[in-house]
Parts: structure tokens; sequence; C-alpha cells
């Protein structure tokens, strides 16, 4: 299995995952305790394998036990995908009224990387229902979302920096953070949610809308009862329940009896997966019977979703060693086989054991070998890597790119060993190597070499060549402009 490479679908994944941390990191400071509800949604990484998971919101407080759904928007407004013709994917599913939504800004800086706002905008499910009849439904989306609409709450949102100065019974006055005064006439179906004084983030504030308020940011802490909630008849309240016993350690007293007497009575799997999950999180040797339940799955997805929950166990030997023999064996799905070395390679220790799968001759293996790798690397493994280029042109091809693309290697034991290499073959593969690093990497030591002419000239040569204005992208726009007519 493969997934093509969609870098607009990658952007927007990442814009999402970029918003939640940023809500999580503001509730927290409020007095919250978040956790990730919904798997992965803290994060970009993409995977094909489709995993059928309870539909739940991306986050759950572990104090006051409300749900909140996490909304990135590249222009802000108060907006729900919504699907009226299916029950189970209207907005609200999952959510209870007392659950929340959090609306965040998230802009591009000069690098195109995405930027949150350091302003959420919560709101209360019961509220957004209260007003719903006089939000307004847009048009179809993509066959491939189901037919889901953008349900959209009216709203004022100010373009400007600047702070409130006066509140009137039809006006709002704002001064601008130029100095300059900026009125806005108050609508009649409007709520408005500022008090004087209050900051204005460009973009970012939702001033007021048909929704009757806003929710205040702090938390209740009112020691939600998440034991009672394992057994609820609601499969939603049940697995959010199990999922959050698991980062509650003090609870464990009354919590593991109770989960272990329900772990081998559990009919859906979905949440039995997660009894596991909490179980083993919770120190319960349990890891013999999920790898026979691993086993027994016949569902890619399923088998997929206990590979990502053997991820977040990764400091565990035990995780470890299952997930290192997925990785090796070659009659393994090959996504399987990705997502296991993914989970491995957060850890350096591991990367020796996964480094022969550089050169995996399944290529969605390697690249998942090759760049968690780089993501993760140490100096510890510069002279393993180094090891490699005198192996075959396919490991010795990986190693190169891994050991020129990667700033936290022993760059001097690189260069010691291409000034000692006597092997004209592999002396050359590691000039290549430098040459096509970072020039700054080896610069101040690039003096050992003066000697070696040929060597010195070849090096410089690559360096002088990176610094070419025509770059990968551009020469690739030429081709683009050569096939017009």
């Amino acid at each position: 299995m493969y997934l093509k490479a969609d870098w607009s679908f990658l952007e927007k994944i990442t814009m999402g995952a970029i918003g939640t941390q940023k809500i999580t990191e503001i509730l927290n400071s409020n007095g919250h305790n978040i956790i990730e509800l919904e798997r992965y949604s803290s994060s970009n990484k993409i995977w094909a394998t489709k995993i059928k998971r309870l539909r739940i919101p991306d986050l759950i407080c572990l104090n006051c036990g409300k749900r909140i759904e996490s909304r990135a928007k590249s222009k802000l407004g108060i907006i729900m995908s919504d699907s009226t013709s299916n029950v189970e994917r209207r907005w609200y599913v999952s959510l209870r009224d007392s659950d929340l939504v959090a609306f965040i800004k998230c802009t591009k800086d000069t690098k195109s990387n995405w930027i949150p706002s350091n302003t959420i905008n919560l709101f209360e499910i019961s509220q957004l229902k209260a007003s719903e009849a006089h939000s307004n439904l847009g048009e179809p989306k993509s066959l491939s979302e189901g037919a889901e609409r953008d349900r959209t709450w009216k709203s004022y949102i100010p373009s400007f920096d600047g702070q409130v100065t006066s509140i009137e019974e039809n006006k709002i006055k704002f001064q601008k953070v130029n100095g300059r005064n900026q009125t806005y006439t108050k609508k009649s179906d409007y709520n408005y949610y500022v008090n004087i004084d209050d900051s204005i983030e460009a973009g970012s504030v939702i001033v007021g809308s048909i929704v009757q308020s806003k929710h205040a940011l702090n938390c209740v802490h009112n020691n939600y009862d998440f034991i009672a909630d394992v057994s609820s008849e609601d499969i939603i309240t049940k697995y959010c329940a199990i999922k959050s016993l698991g980062y509650l350690p003090h609870l464990k007293t009354q919590s593991v009896p109770t989960l272990n007497s329900i772990l081998f009575s559990e009919e859906d799997i979905r949440v039995k997966i997660e009894l596991f999950s909490t179980l083993l999180r919770l120190g319960e040797n349990k890891w013999t019977e999920f790898k026979s339940f691993y086993a027994e799955q016949t569902e890619q997805s399923m088998k997929m979703e206990i590979i990502l929950i053997l991820g977040e166990l990764i400091e565990h030997d035990e995780a470890q060693e299952i997930l290192l023999e997925i990785a090796l064996d070659t009659t393994v799905n090959n996504e399987l086989r990705a997502c296991s070395i993914w989970n491995l390679g957060k850890l350096a220790k591991t990367h020796s054991k996964i480094l022969p799968l550089i050169a995996d001759e399944d290529e969605l293996v390697a690249i998942h070998t090759i760049a968690i790798i780089e993501k993760h690397l140490t100096k510890d493994i510069t002279s393993t890597l180094l090891e490699c280029i005198g192996e075959n042109n396919r490991i010795a091809t990986s190693a190169i790119r891994i050991l020129s693309n990667s700033n936290n290697l022993d760059d001097s034991l690189i260069l010691d060993t291409a000034i000692n290499e006597s092997d004209i073959v592999n002396k050359n593969k590691l000039l290549f190597t430098i040459g096509t690093s970072e020039k700054q990497r080896f610069e101040n030591d690039i003096s050992k070499i003066s000697g070696k002419i040929g060597a010195l000239d070849f090096i410089k040569l690559l360096w002088s060549y990176q610094a070419n204005w025509l770059s990968p992208d551009l020469l690739n726009k030429i081709e683009f402009t050569k096939l017009q007519n």
C-alpha cells in the first residue's frame, strides 16, 4: 500500500494538528488537564490505511470530563461540517450539550509554516444548538466527504490588532495598534463577548455572533467520575472513560479491577483495543495477551490501530520487541511495517536495529526508515552509517542520503574517514557525501584535506552547485514550460 504525496492535504492536516496543539496548551494554562482523545488529532502523519474509529472529539479534559472538538481555520469563523441527511454525521455527534468546540486562527509565516493564534474561541454545544436554526448551510462538499456541508453561525471578527476602548448600546469602539480609532455598529441579532480594555488579535477573536455566549476558558475542576462511565451503555462515553483512565494512575486501585473485569467480555473491538492500551499504560502485564490479540485480527485497520498504540507505549521494551518483529517480517503488509518503523525510530536507541531497512526492497518501508532516522538521529549512529558506505549500492545510497542531509552527526568522524579511506570507490562516495552536505558543516575543518587538491576541488564544486540559483524546483518548472506549445 502506498499513499501518493498530496502536499495540499498535508498542509491542511498540519494546520489542524498545530491548532489542536495550541488549543491544548491554552486550555491547560487555564486549569484543564487535556489529553488527545481522537488518536493522531495533534499529528500530521498520513497513513493510507483507513481506520474506522468511533466518531469522537479531538480532546478531553481529565479534570472536568469535557470533550472538546478542535477547529483550526485559516479564516476564522464558527463553522462545523454537517450532514442533515445522515444522523451519524451531524455536527454535534459524540458531543454532549455541556461539551465544547474550540476555534483557532492559523496563519503562515514567511517560510510557509503554520503559526497558531494566541487566542482560542470556545463555545458550548448547547449554545450552538440553540442558535442552529439561524445558522447557514453551505453547498455540498465532495462525495468523498460524504456530501457534508459547512454550517456557519454568523459572527464578527475584527481584522486588526487593537484594544476595546468603549462599549455603548449600539457601538463598540476600538483603538488600533497604530493609534487610529475604529467604530463597529452592533447588529440587533448578535451577542457580544468583549469587555472594555480587552485586547484584540487581528482575525483571531470572535467579538460577537448569533450564538448567545462564549464559554470561559477556565476549568471547573469537578473531579469527573470516569470510573462510573465505564459501565455506560453509550459506547462513546464508555470509550472516553476507558482511554482517560489510562492517564489517571492515582485512580488505578479502583480503575484496574473494573477494567480487568470487562477486558475479555467486551465485544466492540475498538473498545477492547483501548482497554488493553489503558491497562498496559497503568502497568498491568498484558503484553502476551495483547500480542496474541494483534495476531488474531484479520482487518489490517485494526492491526494498524494496535501498532499506533504500541507506538504510544514505545518506552516499554515489550512494545519495542513486538514492533521490531512486525517491521522485520517481509510477509506483513508494507504500511504496517512502515508504521512499526515510524514508531521505533522515535527512540534513537532503536536506530541500529532498523538501520538495515533503509534499503528494504519495499519502497514505503525504506522511505519511512530513512525519514524517521533523519528526524531523530544522534551522533552515536555516525560510525554505523559510515560502515554502510562499503555495502551494496542500494544501502550505500541510502546511508549517503542520511549522512549528507543530517546536522546532528559526528562531522569530524565523517571527514576523517573520508581522508583515511584507501578504497577509491568508497572514498569518492564519502567525498560526495561531504560535497552534498550543507557547506557550513565542514568548511571550517576542510583544511585537513588541503593537500589533496583533487578532493578539495571536487567538494568545492559540489558546494558551488548547491548555491546555483537553478534549484530543483526551478529546473522542474523549466521542463514544465518546455512541454508547452
